[in-house]
């Protein structure tokens, strides 16, 4: 009987796998003072806590198992190939085992109990009133509604609960909200799990999805060879990591739908650009469909600060995929009335919220913040670009700033070096590509309504006034 060499390194990698999941479970309350001080007492250390920690570590080192014994190219081939099951696996281990990302363990401080009870890595966070006093409990209130579009729980008076973000309505507008379907079809305790767990893995695979596409080459004509595909995965993988796992989505990750925002630029650009080359009328339906999901849950992400900027880069990538096809662009009559009865579908839904909220939205609207907000920037200190990288240790030290951890959190965007590497590229090509000098311009701009200001008219004209200095940074990192 002959055994390869790969099997015994997969066996022995496996084994390997287990016992140090097995062994960083049962060290972590020793080390979780350290990294979140929480001193060891405090630490469950319940059977069924304990087995979803080993859990939770056998995946996290899975992919390093698997270079390990497969090599490299072959493990990024399988991890690339089975994807969308490697996503839904989690997904469904998430909403088997409850494991969401709240602070409702703050509750139990606030009660006088042992906030970390049942929590499996980290701790609560107090920071995070907006979603665990907020987000969370509006969500879980409405179980006892019926997820009514209008809770009379929430303050004594019926409430619009659409509007506000995190809160599942049993009505058809939902179709824009999928990460609620979970609350609406599994109950509160593994809604809550879906929401957070679906949103993450989403949000990975859409980013993932997106710099491949703009890693690709341009030209049909030219084959990636074996090291460029590798190339383009690598360099996707980094760039979907980078997003997903950034300080500035993880601390915002249950408010003001940051991660809604950034899965809909994904999968409408994607989506646009497999709509333009699908050949089937089958296939641009469903493409379509979800550019029109995309569409209205990024309208009712409701968050205008991030909303506006974002929509420029959007609608950069968006037109940079229909040059780069539309010399090939072909779309049979039938398939563009499947296309027009979709978007009118959509719109129909979103013209439906505004009738049923236009109380709530003519409130909003006539509020000082958001309603008559008019900023034209200028009051940003030009350090505050470079503080990015910085904000990673932001989860496991003491914010010692004049804000807090949250509004201190950003992307690790390693600005400026990407517009130099840009500028080195121009050079050695002598090529002046429209996305990517497009995106410069809109950056340097951004950086100028930051850091200097822009003028009251040019702010009303492009909807910037709706958003502030702060809160560009995102969008510029």
């Amino acid at each position: 009987m002959h055994i390869s060499k790969t099997a015994i390194r997969t066996i022995l990698a496996t084994v390997l796998l287990i016992a140090a999941s097995i062994i960083t479970a049962f060290l972590y309350p020793h080390f979780s003072n350290i990294l979140f001080h929480v001193p060891a007492k405090d630490v469950d250390i319940s059977p069924h806590i304990v087995l979803i920690r080993i859990l939770v570590i056998l995946i996290v080192l899975l992919p390093i198992g698997m270079f390990v014994s497969l090599g490299l190219s072959s493990s990024l081939r399988f991890m690339h190939k089975y994807r969308y099951a490697l996503g839904m696996s989690v997904i469904v281990l998430c909403v088997i085992c409850n494991i969401s990302g709240s602070s409702l363990g703050m509750w139990n401080f606030w009660l006088g109990n042992n906030m970390n009870h049942a929590v499996v890595f980290g701790t609560p966070r107090a920071i995070r009133s907006d979603e665990y006093v907020v987000g969370t409990a509006f969500s879980l209130s409405q179980y006892y509604s019926g997820y009514s579009y209008f809770n009379s729980l929430i303050g004594g008076t019926p409430s619009d609960m659409f509007i506000i973000k995190d809160s599942p309505v049993l009505d058809i507008a939902e179709v824009f909200r999928p990460f609620h379907w979970g609350y609406l079809l599994l109950g509160s305790s593994r809604g809550l799990a879906f929401y957070w767990s679906a949103r993450i893995v989403v949000l990975f695979l859409s980013t993932y999805e997106l710099f491949l596409l703009i890693t690709k080459k341009t030209s049909s004509t030219l084959e990636r060879t074996p090291r460029e595909n590798n190339e383009g995965k690598i360099l996707s993988l980094v760039g979907a990591s980078l997003i997903t796992f950034s300080p500035l989505v993880q601390w915002w990750f249950a408010v003001n739908s940051l991660p809604e925002m950034i899965i809909a630029i994904s999968v409408s650009v994607v989506c646009m650009d497999r709509y333009l080359t699908a050949t089937s009328t089958l296939r641009r339906i469903i493409y379509f469909s979800a550019i029109t999901v995309c569409g209205g849950m990024f309208i009712l992400s409701l968050y205008p600060a991030w909303q506006i900027p974002l929509f420029y880069i959007l609608l950069i990538l968006i037109i940079d995929v229909v040059r780069k096809h539309f010399r090939h662009i072909h779309i049979p009559p039938h398939d563009i009335l499947w296309t027009l009865l979709i978007a009118t579908i959509g719109i129909a839904l979103l013209l439906h919220v505004a009738f049923e909220s236009k109380e709530t939205i003519m409130s909003t609207l006539s509020t000082e913040y958001p309603g008559r907000r008019h900023s034209t920037g200028g009051d940003l200190e030009w350090r505050s670009l470079f503080s990015g990288i910085g904000s990673i240790f932001l989860s496991v030290k003491n914010y010692v700033g004049t804000s807090n951890p949250t509004e201190a959190s950003g992307f690790i965007d390693l600005f400026p070096i990407g517009i130099i590497l840009f500028a080195i590229n121009v050079f050695r090509t002598r090529r002046i590509r429209f996305r990517e000098t497009s995106l410069l311009l809109l950056i340097i701009l951004y950086i100028t309504y930051q850091v200097v200001g822009l003028p009251l008219w040019f702010c009303q004209i492009t909807l910037l006034t709706a958003t502030t200095a702060k809160r560009m940074t995102a969008v510029v990192a």
